[in-house]
């Protein structure tokens, strides 16, 4: 993305949004400390940043984030980042996130920057959408759709599977 400058010194994530519990959770990041993966979900508030994100088609930068109320990305505001851009992840279906680039100093985006950041986010997006669809099919093969317990064939699974974690198990 852009060149040498917009790399030095950035770090980025990807917050998934679910949409019934109106929350965003963290499930990628890069330069935010080895314990980003165990931060808890966050509730998107009326007003905050993660709320204008969700619903702009455009990339949003924000050039001091330091101290900003509107910041509700809980690392964001820990590690005390400077600058940002987030864009929101999104197919024609629906809304499926944001894409964080943040700096630790002041950082203005070029044009090359947003461009390059659109078209990740449209990969992004088709990937988190796609795994979502696998997800959901894989569940819906191994449980009844009316009760939700687990199906036969969940147990001919765990059948052939018992023996080798016991093998594995009490070796």
């Amino acid at each position: 993305i852009g060149g040498r400058n917009f790399l030095h010194g950035y770090t980025a994530s990807i917050a998934v949004f679910h949409e019934k519990k109106a929350e965003m959770s963290l499930e990628a990041a890069k330069g935010l400390g080895r314990f980003s993966h165990k931060l808890p979900a966050w509730k998107v508030r009326k007003g905050s940043l993660s709320s204008y994100v969700l619903n702009q088609k455009e990339p949003v930068t924000v050039l001091e984030i330091h101290g900003s109320p509107a910041c509700d990305h809980p690392l964001l505001i820990k590690k005390k980042a400077r600058s940002m851009v987030a864009v929101p992840l999104s197919t024609d279906r629906r809304l499926l996130g944001i894409l964080y680039v943040n700096h630790f100093r002041n950082h203005e985006y070029t044009e090359e920057d947003l461009s390059a950041l659109k078209l990740l986010s449209g990969m992004a997006a088709m990937a988190i959408e796609n795994g979502q669809i696998l997800e959901s099919t894989r569940k819906r093969a191994i449980t009844d759709e009316l009760t939700g317990l687990y199906n036969h064939r969940f147990f001919l699974q765990q059948l052939q599977v018992a023996p080798r974690l016991a093998n594995h198990l009490f070796r």
